[in-house]
């Protein structure tokens, strides 16, 4: 990423990479928020993986909304443009009916380590 600003004449306005609970490069999430590049994050749903997960259930149970609902926010609150994808239609209902809520530090932390 430092060579990239080095030599490119514009600077990228977003880096596109997999990010959820199982897959974090922070520093690479932390490089583009200092130097004003948006980080876009695909797979927030592991896959669909982690929509099984009994932290994210438990935590999607507290908040009353789906478990993707809450990786979607994991996501926002961790300033990542979230872009999740499904071939399911229901699911796609889902997330286009998302709405915003608050994941507390203790959420935030459980995510993290689910």
């Amino acid at each position: 990423m430092k060579e990239l600003l080095g030599y490119c004449v514009v600077k990228p306005s977003f880096i596109q990479n997999e990010f959820h609970p199982k897959y974090i490069e922070e520093d690479v999430v932390e490089f583009c928020q200092k130097h004003g590049i948006s980080f876009m994050g695909y797979s927030p749903l592991g896959q669909g993986k982690l929509l099984s997960n009994n932290t994210i259930i438990d935590i999607a149970k507290k908040h009353n909304v789906n478990p993707a609902n809450v990786l979607i926010q994991w996501s926002v609150q961790k300033k990542v443009i979230c872009i999740p994808r499904t071939s399911n239609p229901q699911r796609l209902v889902e997330n286009l009916n998302y709405q915003p809520f608050t994941l507390d530090s203790t959420d935030m932390h459980a995510i993290f380590f689910c």
